[in-house]
C-alpha cells in the first residue's frame, strides 16, 4: 500500500475537536460554578448572620437605640424602666416654678397647679418598645438602622384644662396691674347712693399660657422658664347705668330671733349678705356669701333664719330659685314649707331672671326680727299681689309617738305637753295670684318631705315624798302610758303631793 505523500495527511474532524472542548470547558465551567455557590452561600450566611446578630443584639424586651419618648432617650430600656424615667422627669418637671413677671412683679407658678396633664405615656412607651420588633428579617434589619441615622421620637400633647389653668393665672397676677372697679350702690336712710366704676387692667392670661404651652419642651430639659405677662384692658363687669335701674322694693320677708346668742351670730351674717349684687341672669349662692365665716362654728338656727330670710324674700320677689333644701321636720319659727336650711352640703341659690341687677338688703330691726329685702326695677303690674298658702298631705299609717320626760320643776301629779309633735307628711307651697283683687291664678312651688316628730310630754316629779317621786321616776322610764298615767294620778292623791 502506497503511503500517502508527505504534505498530505489527512485533517482532523474539527467538528469531533470542538464537542471535546465543550466538554472540557463544561466540566471546568461546572467546577468553578459550584465553586462560586458555595462562596456565594458563604458570603450569604455571612451576611445573614451579620444581619441576625444586629437585629437581635439586644433582647425582645429592651427598646431599640435612639428612640426618644416625650423627648426621654429610652434606648436599651425595658417598658417598665422607660416609664420610671418618665415619671421621675415628670415629678420634677411638674413643681418646677415657672416664673412670671410684669412691672417689677413676680410671681410663680408650677405645671402642677395649672392642672397640666402628660398624654397617655403607657401607650407611648408600648409603642417605642414595639419598633423593630415586628416584620422580616430584612425589614427589621431597616428600621433598626434607620433608627440609627435619625432618631425615632414618639410624643402625645399635654393635657390642659383651660377654665382651670386660666382662673391660676388670674389669682396668681391678681396685683401685677390695677384691675376694674365696678360701680357699687348702697341703700343709706331710704336712698340709693352710687359710685362709678372705673376701667383698668388685667394680665392677658390666654398669651400667658399659651407660652407656658410653647415652653414644656425647656422645662423637660430642666431649664428655667421665664414669662413676660403683657396687660390687657379689664372692663368693669357693673356699670352706673346697670344700677340706676335697682329703684323698686320687689320682695321682703322677715323672721323671729328668739334668743341673744343667735342675734349676736346674725349681726355677723347680715353684714356679709346685705348689700349683694346680682346681675340678669347670674345666680347667688349663699354659701359662697358666708364662706368667710364657714369656719366659725355658727349655730344652725343662725344659718337656717339668714337661709329662709332669703329665700321667702325671693318668694315675694318672684325671681328665680335654683336650689332649696326643705328642714327633716316641720319648722316652728315659720310655716311649713316656707323656710330654707343652709349648710356644707345644702346651699340656697338665688338666679336673677329679671333684667335688671337685684340688690339684696339684710338687717335686724328694732323688733327683734330678721328682715331681708330684694329690691330691683318692678316691671309687674301694680294691681298685681301675691300670697302664699300650704296643703298638707298626712302619710297613711304614720303614728305620732309619744315621749314623756321627766320635769323636776313641774308639780308631781302634773303633765304638761312639751311639743304637740306631727305625723310624716308632705306639704305643698302654692302661689295664690291676685289681679284687681280677684284670684288669677294659683301655681305650686314646690312640695316638703317632713319626717314625723314625736309628742313630747313632762311628767311633774317636784315633791317632797321621796316614794312619790321614785314611783314618778320608775314610771316615766318605762315610756308605758297608762303606767306613768297611774303612777300620776297616785301622785295627785299623795298627801305630799306640792300645791
Amino acid at each position: 500500500m502506497v503511503g500517502a505523500p508527505m504534505g498530505e495527511r489527512k485533517k482532523e474532524n474539527p467538528k469531533h475537536t470542538q464537542r471535546r472542548m465543550s466538554a472540557a470547558q463544561k466540566r471546568k465551567f461546572m467546577a468553578l460554578a459550584g465553586l462560586a455557590f458555595l462562596c456565594a452561600l458563604f458570603v450569604i450566611g455571612i451576611f445573614y448572620s451579620s444581619v441576625y446578630r444586629y437585629v437581635h443584639r439586644m433582647d425582645r424586651e429592651q427598646i431599640e437605640q435612639n428612640v426618644f419618648v416625650q423627648g426621654v432617650d429610652v434606648s436599651g430600656m425595658t417598658e417598665k424602666e422607660a416609664l420610671e424615667k418618665l415619671e421621675d422627669r415628670w415629678t420634677v418637671m411638674k413643681h418646677t416654678p415657672v416664673t412670671l413677671k410684669a412691672d417689677g412683679k413676680t410671681a410663680q407658678v408650677t405645671v402642677s397647679e395649672l392642672g397640666i396633664r402628660q398624654g397617655d405615656l403607657v401607650s407611648l412607651v408600648k409603642e417605642a418598645s414595639e419598633y423593630g420588633k415586628h416584620g422580616n428579617l430584612y425589614q427589621r434589619y431597616r428600621k433598626i438602622r434607620q433608627a440609627k441615622k435619625e432618631k425615632v421620637e414618639y410624643e402625645d400633647d399635654y393635657q390642659i384644662d383651660e377654665e382651670t389653668a386660666e382662673k391660676v393665672l388670674e389669682e396668681k397676677t391678681a396685683d401685677f396691674f390695677e384691675e376694674a372697679v365696678n360701680a357699687k350702690i348702697t341703700r343709706v336712710g331710704g336712698v340709693f347712693q352710687i359710685t362709678d366704676e372705673k376701667d383698668g387692667e388685667k394680665a392677658a392670661v390666654q398669651d400667658v399660657l399659651d407660652e407656658i404651652v410653647d415652653r414644656l419642651g425647656d422645662l423637660e430639659k430642666g431649664k428655667d422658664v421665664e414669662i413676660e405677662v403683657k396687660s390687657e384692658k379689664d372692663e368693669p363687669n357693673i356699670s352706673r347705668d346697670d344700677l340706676e335701674a335697682v329703684q323698686d322694693e320687689l320682695g321682703s320677708a322677715s323672721v323671729e330671733i328668739r334668743n341673744d346668742e343667735t342675734r349676736q351670730e346674725l349681726l355677723t351674717l347680715t353684714g356679709d349678705l346685705n348689700g349683694q349684687i346680682v346681675m340678669p341672669e347670674k345666680e347667688l349662692s349663699l354659701q359662697k356669701v358666708l364662706e368667710e365665716h364657714s369656719g366659725e362654728e355658727m349655730s344652725q338656727e343662725a344659718l337656717d333664719l339668714m337661709a329662709t330670710s332669703l329665700y321667702d324674700a325671693a318668694l315675694y320677689a318672684e325671681t328665680g330659685i335654683s336650689e332649696r333644701h326643705e328642714s327633716e321636720t316641720i319648722p316652728e319659727y315659720v310655716d311649713a314649707g316656707m323656710e330654707a336650711v343652709l349648710s356644707e352640703e345644702k346651699d340656697l341659690k338665688i338666679e336673677n331672671t329679671t333684667e335688671s341687677p337685684l340688690y339684696i338688703e339684710a338687717y335686724i330691726n328694732g323688733d327683734e326680727e330678721l328682715v331681708c329685702t330684694i329690691y330691683g326695677e318692678e316691671t309687674r303690674e301694680k294691681e298685681r299681689s301675691i300670697s302664699f298658702k300650704t296643703e298638707t298631705e298626712e302619710k297613711e299609717d304614720s303614728e305620732v309617738a309619744t315621749v314623756y320626760e321627766e320635769d323636776a320643776a313641774l308639780a308631781a301629779g302634773k303633765t304638761e305637753v312639751k311639743e304637740s309633735g306631727s305625723p310624716e307628711s308632705t306639704v305643698t307651697l302654692l302661689k295664690i295670684v291676685k289681679e284687681d283683687g280677684e284670684k288669677s291664678d294659683e301655681e305650686e312651688v314646690g312640695a316638703s318631705e317632713y319626717d314625723a316628730v314625736s309628742r313630747i310630754v313632762s311628767v311633774g316629779t317636784k315633791t317632797d315624798d321621796e316614794k312619790t317621786k321614785e314611783a314618778l321616776k320608775e314610771a316615766v322610764a318605762t315610756q308605758d302610758q297608762e303606767t306613768i298615767e297611774k303612777a300620776v294620778e297616785q301622785a295627785r292623791n299623795s298627801k305630799g303631793q306640792e300645791r
